[in-house]
């Protein structure tokens, strides 16, 4: 697909791109690839860990693939950074 080879072209350019890597993660979700959107978002974690946009997004794939601890953990986690930071 089109925007997946401009996302990864764009990421091969600059690895570390926060918003790339949410594009990709977003367009996975969207074509129900939570392994991968998962994965993709699990690297965004990594550059940007106090951004709740990140679990937000990574608890939304766990609920879809039933893995509803996980799930919770990760909006729980979402709302104290949200919280802490005043985004909600």
């Amino acid at each position: 697909m089109k925007a997946e080879r401009a996302i990864k072209t764009a990421l091969s350019i600059r690895p570390n791109d926060f918003k790339a890597l949410l594009f990709l993660g977003d367009l996975y979700v969207i074509n129900k690839e939570y392994p991968k959107a998962i994965d993709i978002f699990t690297e965004a974690s990594n550059l940007e860990v106090h951004l709740f946009e990140v679990w937000e997004r990574l608890g939304l794939c766990f609920e879809k693939i039933k893995e509803y601890e996980s799930a919770i953990t990760l909006y729980k986690g979402a709302l104290e950074i949200s919280l802490y930071i005043g985004q909600y």
